[in-house]
């Protein structure tokens, strides 16, 4: 398949409940539909975890995590990888490496993220999960104390 903004346009929007909170909430007349609204599915999958880390936040959320479960710091340490560089995977596939093409949006995909309502539909739910999650992110940080964990997170950083 020709790598082109409209081949990707389709592709996603084949997929249309191939999200977390869309696979939880299907829409009317869906297998599996609920008659309860977005809103409820995302605060039950919320209360459903005692903790949901932030990716874009992964350190802090790594830092709270720690705290939360007692843990040390080298039971949180990774190495981060150079991001959207590209570079060559593991070579586990047939033995040989394959180069990752660095990850880029064309302008086309940006303004169809941005405007399209299809998309924006479907993602509503998981974009509403992700805002709860990252307020919550915040309020454990406060409920444990941003002095403590801002100083766990320079020591996570030095090491």
């Amino acid at each position: 398949v020709e790598p082109t903004d409209a081949n990707m346009q389709q592709y996603m929007s084949k997929f249309s409940y191939a999200n977390y909170v869309q696979l939880l909430h299907p829409e009317p007349g869906q297998p599996g539909y609920l008659t309860k609204n977005l809103a409820v599915s995302v605060e039950e999958i919320i209360k459903e975890y005692d903790f949901i880390g932030v990716v874009e936040r992964l350190d802090e959320s790594l830092v709270v995590l720690k705290l939360l479960l007692g843990l040390e710091m080298n039971d949180i340490l990774y190495l981060k990888a150079a991001k959207g560089n590209g570079g060559f995977d593991d070579g586990g596939y047939n033995n040989s490496c394959v180069y990752i093409v660095p990850s880029f949006i064309t302008p086309g995909m940006k303004e169809w993220f941005e405007t399209n309502r299809q998309y924006k539909q479907m993602m509503s739910g998981d974009n509403m999960v992700y805002q709860a999650a990252y307020k919550n992110l915040d309020l454990t940080i406060n409920a444990l104390g941003r002095e403590l964990v801002e100083k766990e997170l320079q020591e996570f950083i030095k090491s």
